[in-house]
């Protein structure tokens, strides 16, 4: 349950994969006794729909609804339409995407055997091949209209002073974040060639140009 919903302190935080969204997930879950019960339920519902470990319950519609932590802007937006909570405050994490990139190869041959022997060069094309709806940061922020839906960015290159501005509006705290799932390895620039860098320039140049990123 890393996209995170609190009606009692009216925001909506959007977990993008490798950008940290662990860590500021379970420090939002913690301030909320009603979020930690939440969390307990999503492993149940993990094991009953898979992916959809995420549920959210609508007292307009008097509905349930399921769907998984990585859900992008625009699908939440047409999941939960007319629904009062998306006039909450709603942020996420955004990396740099070379930097992320790293992260995901490093992470993804932690999980999975699958990528066990990829270098460094297979795997950007192999994700880009099948993840770009993951990949590209601006377009996962955007409504099916192509507008931006985030109120507030969060750096990770800048994660402690960026989300303990955050939390000083939430909840008026702050240095309450604690880490998980970090990665260890080399500065990332490391582990690019031209031909790689170029590609993911390409691939992520709404994110770099938006975002103002640089190798």
């Amino acid at each position: 349950m890393s996209l995170v919903i609190s009606k009692k302190y009216k925001y909506i935080f959007f977990h993008l994969p490798k950008n940290a969204g662990v860590s500021i997930s379970r420090t939002l879950i913690s301030q909320e006794s009603i979020l930690q019960i939440k969390r307990m339920t999503s492993f149940i519902f993990r094991n009953i729909f898979q992916t959809r470990d995420n549920f959210y319950y609508s007292i307009q519609k008097k509905k349930l609804f399921f769907f998984r932590s990585h859900i992008t802007c625009g699908e939440f937006y047409k999941l939960m339409e007319n629904e009062p909570i998306l006039n909450y405050l709603k942020f996420a994490v955004i990396r740099n995407p070379w930097d992320r990139m790293v992260s995901r190869y490093f992470y993804s041959k932690k999980i999975s055997d699958k990528f066990k022997d990829y270098t460094f060069k297979q795997f950007v094309d192999y994700d880009i091949r099948n993840n770009l709806s993951i990949i590209q940061q601006y377009n996962y922020c955007c409504d099916d209209r192509n507008n931006f839906c985030l109120d507030k960015v969060i750096k990770f290159e800048n994660l402690n002073d960026d989300f303990n501005q955050v939390c000083s509006t939430i909840y008026n705290k702050k240095n309450i974040l604690n880490h998980f799932n970090q990665s260890e390895h080399k500065k990332y620039q490391e582990y690019y060639d031209l031909n790689t860098k170029n590609k993911i320039y390409n691939t992520c140049k709404k994110d770099i140009d938006f975002f103002e990123y640089e190798f």
